[in-house]
């Protein structure tokens, strides 16, 4: 499926790379770097060339579908329910985890990150709710957000009717849609009856404006660029305020002590690294237990590179254990 998008190059990205940095994936690089710039897409190109990428053409076996609908008031967003296939004598209720697609808040939805949630439902042994929340330019700041804070706090309502135990549930999310899982995870910590588990966040952005050494060290040339970050930004936040608003900006949170524990995962080559590092200790900070793991060889979006490089499918593995952990005690 990759293969379709990479075009021959002598420009070879690995030359200043880290030596670190997965063979087959700066081979990837090579090849998509060679091709227009994302930032340069409009949003239809933008889908359709994230779509191409992440979408399976097979689904993983072992995990029943069922696609359903939520209705948040503002919005009627479908949804995917992942469950391991059990035998007709396992009849109790699962743990269950709230996972958000990544793309900006522009790209993304339940097929281009089904097979990250039936990876995760199988390797946790545990239900997995994939949420299509409204896109930009079509809707913007905060719909996103509030789609994110409306479909969890809707599972916790409705967990029986899926066969979800509601004392165990999770929030998850891959790039954006980790920065909303945060925001999810830290807006719920206080409510009694709806505090998650674990917020589980692959490569989040956690403030839309920071300096970091990782931002300028891997601000080009890397799948996502310091460029496609300002375009999907300047796409999804309408005004100059929204950029501190600390439901997207989480490191402007004043309390993040009620936040449940973390497992956190970056790729040592990705722009937000550093400040992936600032969240993990801001919440060490305020008593929240975190579990933090950054991949030498990994880039951003490395979710969806799993078939290519070993460090991701021990990602996987960990965050997988890590779910365990906080939703199997004992």
């Amino acid at each position: 499926m990759l293969k379709s998008l990479c075009r021959p190059t002598s420009r070879r990205l690995n030359q200043k790379a880290p030596l670190m940095l997965d063979p087959n994936i700066a081979a990837i690089l090579d090849s998509l770097n060679a091709g227009p710039a994302l930032e340069s897409m409009d949003a239809h190109e933008q889908r359709k060339f994230f779509s191409a990428m992440r979408s399976a053409p097979t689904p993983i076996p072992g995990v029943d579908s069922r696609d359903l609908q939520i209705d948040t008031g503002d919005a009627v967003l479908n949804a995917r329910l992942l469950s391991p296939t059990r035998g007709p004598d396992e009849t109790g209720d699962l743990p269950c985890l709230v996972y958000f697609h990544g793309g900006g808040w522009m790209v993304g939805g339940l097929d281009t990150h089904d097979q990250s949630g039936r990876r995760l439902a199988l390797g946790a042994g545990i239900k997995v709710l994939l949420v299509a929340y409204r896109l930009a330019p079509e809707n913007h700041f905060p719909a996103a957000h509030d789609d994110a804070l409306t479909s969890t706090s809707w599972l916790f309502d409705h967990a029986k009717e899926l066969g979800v135990d509601p004392s165990r549930i999770a929030v998850g999310g891959e790039s954006a849609g980790a920065n909303m899982a945060a925001f999810v995870a830290t807006e719920l910590g206080g409510k009694a009856g709806k505090k998650c588990s674990l917020q589980l966040l692959f490569y989040p952005l956690v403030q839309v404006d920071l300096d970091t050494a990782s931002r300028r060290e891997f601000a080009n040339g890397y799948l996502v660029t310091i460029g496609l970050h300002n375009n999907c930004l300047n796409t999804y936040l309408e005004t100059e305020s929204q950029r501190t608003d600390p439901r997207i900006s989480i490191l402007l949170r004043k309390d993040i002590s009620h936040s449940p524990p973390a497992f956190i995962a970056v790729g040592s080559n990705d722009i937000f690294a550093d400040e992936d590092k600032i969240y993990a200790a801001r919440l060490r900070d305020n008593g929240v237990p975190v579990e933090f793991h950054e991949y030498p060889s990994l880039i951003h979006g490395f979710c969806g590179f799993f078939d290519q490089a070993a460090e991701v499918r021990q990602a996987f593995d960990d965050a997988s254990q890590a779910l365990r952990r906080a939703l199997h005690p004992g």
